[in-house]
């Protein structure tokens, strides 16, 4: 019997992403790298991705070209969910941002560059930009196991811009569950 299922699609670069939840060919930022370090990600540590591409301006759809204006309210949508060593699965969850050089939390941040290399506040359809991102995971929110990252960024009006997906084991400061409390009587 043949798999009939397709295939993930490996991005380009020093990472184990591939393209997803979003088809590729759907994908309006043409990625030529993403560089994950370290690999694995060791928690209670910075790790960094970088992401360099461009904004393919008339993309996949037909439709109006892309312009500078529209990434301004470009948002990011990241999904994470955790396969625990113990067979536990975390249901998944989301947090949405803007897609703009910014601060998100105290230990993640997010910068982008233009083609030169200047910071921007964001991305530009004038060939290449970077993606700079990094953050931490604290080991003491965070259960050992197969941690999928999902990385959708979108415009405003709902075009994809990319959409990434990386799996990684990660050893982390939560082992099992609490056991359950029996009351002493």
């Amino acid at each position: 019997m043949t798999d009939t299922r397709p295939q993930p699609v490996n991005v380009p670069g020093t990472n184990t992403a591939t393209y997803g939840p979003i088809r590729r060919e759907d994908q309006h930022f043409r990625i030529d790298g993403l560089a994950v370090a370290p690999t694995p990600i060791v928690v209670d540590s910075f790790f960094f991705f970088l992401l360099r591409g461009q904004i393919e301006r008339s993309g996949p759809t037909a439709g109006s070209e892309i312009q500078d204006a529209d990434s301004a309210s470009a948002t990011l949508d990241i999904t994470i969910s955790t396969a625990c060593a113990d067979g536990q699965v975390d249901e998944p969850w989301t947090v949405t941002i803007p897609l703009l050089t910014t601060t998100w939390r105290p230990d993640a941040h997010i910068a982008i560059r233009d083609k030169d290399g200047a910071h921007v506040e964001q991305l530009t359809t004038d060939e290449f930009n970077d993606i700079l991102a990094d953050m931490s995971l604290p080991s003491t929110f965070t259960h050992t196991g197969v941690w999928t990252f999902q990385f959708v960024a979108r415009l405003a009006d709902d075009r994809c811009l990319f959409a990434v997906s990386l799996t990684q084991y990660l050893k982390g400061g939560i082992e099992q569950p609490p056991a359950p409390r029996v009351s002493v009587s």
